[in-house]
């Protein structure tokens, strides 16, 4: 077995000293070479502590010759804490765990290469905390298993941000920015994604931002979702899945065909307190976009200044069975008139409201090359400028949610105020405070 061994620098909390601790691997296509290696079942005290690792090298056709050119972890579960790791290159995984329980803590891990940059196999349990993979050549995670990611960020690899399959997804207080690929995708397992930061991700295929098929349950909450880009579902698809997306902002995504907010297919999901704003869905669906029999709910939402060709607010596109869509209590520009209902069936409930929102800041598409100039969204390198959707004091979207909302207990809205203030849910993704009276004299 294994033994309880620390690799460590003088000072792993000193940048300075973790950037000159080097252990560098020389490895090249002629002669390959990893960093480190575990697969005597080592445990969590198996810990390399503030150290830079790079120049690993490894190939092969067969596991593991291809496989974990800085660190192969098989049938072991060490801890990877405060270090670095760069310019390492592999054909899968460059930190690669088979069958074991693997924690990272405070890594960079940067400018490496391979097909996915941390490979989770073997339905196990992979940790990434507080951690920055950025700037790899690959996709940033993939996990055959459970995966937890807390407190980091994911930006600039070029195959996406984190994949998920077979296993679970928690993943929370985290930044997924600037991929390029799809920010998060979800296959065949259970996800929470909770207080996350979701931008600035591009695919040419579906689902910028979120892409999940074949899930039992997806819970979106109290998360950032924004200028993100896709073929078919700027921002989030939904495919065969079973979906809550609790107290978001959806906003700017941009779909050339369809969905620029959300886009479903043959799935049942609940959408409460979202602001889905200044999307753009091409074809059909500027906010929201189904088809193949889904049974969606929408509640104290504000759906405004989203565009498609057909229904610029929500299309129910027939592909051989209709879908179902009930809206109630919120705010949808435009009314009954921008949704597109086809042969599907609209439940129109009550509560629903046609009026401009009051924003204190409406988010807008501009010219690449002045950001004063309003642009339409599909003009080429046209730019998502900001916004801010919180409610001004003469919002008709305060107190106009369903009066009959109980919230679950701390729950709250997406500054992490409480859910309801003033005795009833606001609409949307924010909860606007009592806001004192003035008298001038």
């Amino acid at each position: 077995l294994g033994k309880a061994i620390t690799v460590q620098s003088t000072d792993p909390n000193n940048p300075d000293i973790v950037s000159a601790t080097i252990i560098d691997c020389n490895g090249t296509q002629k002669d390959p070479h990893r960093g480190f290696v575990f697969q005597n079942e080592e445990g969590p005290d198996s810990i390399i502590d503030g150290i830079t690792i790079t120049g690993g090298y490894v190939t092969g056709t067969y596991y593991p010759s291809w496989a974990g050119s800085a660190l192969l972890c098989h049938y072991s579960s060490p801890t990877i804490s405060k270090c670095i790791v760069k310019g390492n290159e592999c054909s899968r995984g460059v930190i690669f765990c088979k069958r074991g329980n693997l924690t990272l803590e405070g890594c960079t891990i940067r400018s490496n290469r391979a097909s996915e940059i941390v490979r989770l196999y073997s339905r196990v349990q992979l940790d990434v905390i507080d951690c920055m993979i950025i700037e790899n050549n690959g996709r940033g995670i993939s996990a055959q298993g459970n995966l937890t990611v807390a407190n980091s960020l994911i930006s600039l690899n070029s195959g996406g941000g984190v994949k998920s399959l077979s296993g679970s997804l928690t993943l929370t207080n985290s930044t997924i920015r600037d991929n390029d690929d799809t920010g998060i995708h979800v296959f065949n397992n259970d996800a929470t994604i909770k207080n996350c930061v979701i931008e600035r991700n591009v695919t040419s295929s579906v689902g910028g931002a979120i892409y999940c098929v074949y899930t039992d349950s997806v819970n979106i909450e109290n998360s950032w979702i924004v200028n993100n880009v896709a073929r078919e579902a700027g921002a989030i698809f939904l495919g065969i899945s079973n979906c809550r997306i609790d107290n978001c902002v959806i906003a700017g995504n941009n779909a050339e065909l369809w969905g620029g907010g959300i886009y479903c297919s043959k799935c049942t999901a609940t959408f409460t307190n979202c602001t889905i704003y200044g999307n753009s869905g091409g074809e059909r669906g500027g906010g929201i976009g189904c088809q193949y029999k889904c049974d969606i709910t929408v509640c104290n939402c504000i759906l405004w200044n989203n565009s498609g060709i057909l229904g610029k607010e929500v299309n129910l596109h027939v592909r051989s069975t209709p879908s179902r869509m009930t809206i109630g209590y919120s705010n949808i520009q435009g009314g009954m008139k921008n949704v597109f209902v086809g042969d599907s069936i609209l439940d129109w409930g009550g509560g629903n409201i046609d009026a401009y929102p009051c924003f204190i800041q409406q988010g807008y598409w501009s010219d690449p090359n002045d950001p004063n100039i309003p642009s339409d969204p599909n003009k080429p390198n046209a730019i998502w400028v900001y916004g801010d959707y919180n409610l001004l004091p003469d919002s008709p979207c305060i107190d106009a949610g369903d009066p009959n909302y109980v919230p679950e207990p701390n729950d709250t809205e997406l500054d992490g105020n409480p859910r309801i203030i003033n005795g009833r849910i606001d609409m949307g993704a924010y909860e606007a405070p009592i806001f004192a009276g003035i008298e001038i004299e």
